[in-house]
């Protein structure tokens, strides 16, 4: 039996003694602070230096995106940011048109999302616009991030959007849209292929990207579009064709999100993307906005206590801060965080790891392998890249500090002595 397993076989007998023995005084991790003849029956506790950096993030766009985000908000801390998107439909069956018809309107159906149906100031109103997008946008394509190949020039309407009290909102596009189904389509629509050539998918954009408002949140294989019509002889009888953007089709459907972040006027503007420095606060931002990274700048001093230590954990505490009167209420953490070691060049490994928020609002990551991995030579210590799970289609952010005494950025390391 190995050094090591005696000490974990062990482990059970010395849990007792955690609270009353760890310390948390900085010194040559916890050496100091124990008497010289006790060499075993010890657990010890030390907080490790962190270093913080604030990145940009990866321009990936989702082209099957869960939620479908519109609006624009000003945050006190990280600035103005906005957001538009696009969405597709298919129909429901071979729809031929018929002469007896006459359409009267088109509606389209938003179904707010479950969680986090909006982010900032849900009391103000904001005017946003809807166009036949581009491009066809269709989800085995290559996409990119201009979006002004998808938003086309033709508008179909635009709504004053606010919170409303129910889980989803209609909103009438143009009756000239309405028509134009079968005005351009006299004969109507028989396949999917068809039906997307005359529709690519509706771009919908907040009309002032700088409007303080929030940003709103909708289940995009919720979404709906009804053309509603009545047949000549009884005009007073309406029926409606319900157009639907869920995955039940033979072809794959585009549900897309594009962000506009501006952080030019910000104290931190020019710490992002810097690595020479490390920051006192970093910046986690959703909407593919920014990352964080961490390194370890003294961990390496762990290396010479290969022989005299085993490490029992190593978790990294990161509590979520409030700045400018922003508070984690009305600015809510991201539910759930993605994280990543690095290789030496800075790209992330797999397989990451996800991690949901804690109720005291912070992330907790239990690293003891990695750091065992270093104190033995067979791990590199590259850190790790901490990113919003599923940044491109939720809006949350959060502010970590590495100087905030109560609720700082740390590792926290608990070992014990290995028997001479």
């Amino acid at each position: 039996m190995t050094k090591k397993q005696i000490i974990l076989s062990s482990l059970a007998m010395v849990v007792f003694f955690f609270t009353l023995l760890s310390c948390n005084e900085k010194g040559k991790f916890g050496y100091d602070v124990l008497p010289e003849n006790d060499k075993f029956q010890n657990l010890i506790t030390d907080t490790v230096t962190i270093d913080l950096y604030t990145l940009s993030h990866d321009t990936a766009l989702i082209s099957q995106a869960p939620s479908l985000l519109i609006g624009s908000y000003n945050d006190p801390v990280l600035g103005q940011h906005s957001a538009s998107c696009l969405s597709q439909f298919r129909l429901p069956f071979s729809l031929a048109a018929n002469s007896e018809n006459v359409v009267d309107s088109a509606v389209l159906i938003l179904s707010y999302s479950e969680n986090t149906p909006f982010y900032g100031d849900k009391t103000k109103s904001q005017l946003i616009n809807f166009y036949i997008a581009g491009n066809n946008a269709l989800g085995d394509t290559v996409f990119s991030w201009e979006d002004n190949l998808y938003k086309g020039d033709t508008k179909i309407g635009s709504t004053n959007l606010t919170y409303p009290d129910t889980n989803f909102v209609n909103i009438r596009l143009d009756d000239d849209f309405a028509k134009s189904f079968f005005d351009l389509n006299p004969t109507g629509f028989f396949t999917n292929t068809n039906f997307l050539d005359f529709l690519p998918g509706i771009y919908m954009t907040p009309d002032n990207p700088s409007e303080q408002a929030c940003i709103h949140s909708f289940n995009a294989e919720k979404d709906t579009l009804k053309l509603y019509y009545h047949p000549t002889s009884n005009p007073d009888t309406f029926f409606y064709y319900s157009f639907t953007s869920d995955k039940k089709a033979e072809i794959l459907l585009g549900h897309l999100n594009f962000f506009e972040h501006n952080y030019s006027s910000l104290p931190f503007y020019n710490m992002i993307n810097q690595e020479e420095i490390a920051s006192k606060e970093a910046y986690l931002q959703a909407m593919t906005g920014l990352r964080v990274k961490l390194k370890f700048p003294y961990i390496k001093e762990w290396a010479k206590l290969k022989d005299s230590i085993a490490i029992l954990r190593a978790e990294i505490v990161l509590p979520g801060i409030e700045k400018n009167g922003a508070g984690l209420e009305e600015f809510s953490m991201p539910p759930t965080v993605f994280f990543n070691g690095l290789t030496a060049d800075g790209q992330l490994l797999s397989p990451g790891f996800v991690q949901r928020k804690t109720s005291d609002n912070e992330y907790r990551f239990d690293i003891a392998d990695y750091l065992s991995g270093i104190i033995e030579g067979t791990a590199e210590n590259n850190g790790f890249m901490l990113s919003v799970f599923g940044s491109g289609s939720t809006s949350e952010r959060a502010i970590f500090s590495t100087e905030d005494i109560s609720s700082r950025a740390r590792l926290v390391v608990t070992y014990t002595k290995l028997p001479k």
